[in-house]
């Protein structure tokens, strides 16, 4: 619960910059691995980052907001399946 009293503690305003910030970087990185041989104008691949670090970052605000009661771990587990089917 503790992970709980940190969210509410926070500048949400803050905690949304960081986590569009490390979820661009983190699906940039996989959108280049996924883009190799192929070619991918470099436009879209930020439209594309773009575009799903909000939809990672809201998935996870929303787990925040909910308590976090879900393990990670299975969390992951279910959101994977979505992302891996987009990218």
């Amino acid at each position: 619960m503790d992970r709980v009293y940190s969210y509410h503690s926070v500048n949400k305003a803050h905690l949304e910059r960081y986590l569009h910030h490390e979820s661009y970087n983190l699906l940039s990185g996989v959108l280049e691995e996924f883009a190799e041989g192929m070619s991918v104008k470099e436009g879209d691949k930020v439209f594309i980052a773009n575009f799903y670090k909000f939809a990672l970052a809201g998935l996870l605000l929303d787990w925040i907001d909910k308590g976090m009661r879900e393990e990670p771990k299975l969390l992951w587990k279910s959101w994977e399946f979505y992302f891996r089917a987009i990218l």
